[in-house]
């Protein structure tokens, strides 16, 4: 088991299956980096999940808009179906169940908000939060819809 008391966490969202990843984490980056780098580390793991070579060599060549949007609280938002969303946590653990396969719980920190006489209020206390890997091994981006079946497919558990 290991447990890091501060870090960002990247994972993709999605709206339906037909745009699942094999892992809803897609990085894990040490707390103490600046929001801006890991709004870079944001958009570069969306464009090489979702940009074709001719896209990444454009995107390499000009200086383009930023991709990813950071809110109030440093949230990290990047592309639409599917996205990445990239935050602060603390208290990330990683564990294995009895299955071998990892675990990962953090805790979500608290969002701050205006109120209608514009002051700074929680809106939402710290959550906590976990999910469990359906492979083993490293980190996979790979979509986990059969297009063909029009079906989502989970690889086989031994």
């Amino acid at each position: 088991m290991k447990t890091i008391k501060t870090a960002w966490l990247i994972t993709w969202d999605w709206g339906g299956n037909s745009q699942a990843k094999v892992d809803r984490v897609a990085a894990i980056i040490n707390g103490r980096r600046k929001t801006a780098y890991v709004k870079d580390v944001v958009e570069l793991i969306y464009n090489l999940s979702n940009s074709t070579l001719e896209e990444l060599a454009e995107l390499s060549r000009y200086r383009v808009p930023q991709q990813a949007d950071v809110d109030q609280n440093s949230h990290i938002h990047c592309g639409g179906h599917p996205a990445l969303h990239g935050r602060l946590v603390k208290d990330l653990t990683v564990r294995e169940d009895a299955e071998g396969y990892e675990v990962l719980e953090w805790t979500e920190l608290a969002q701050w908000g205006e109120n209608s006489k514009n002051e700074i209020v929680i809106v939402r206390e710290p959550v906590k939060r976990s999910l469990k890997r359906i492979i083993q091994g490293s980190l996979s981006s790979q979509s986990n819809w059969d297009d063909k079946r029009k079906k989502l497919i989970f690889p086989e558990r031994d």
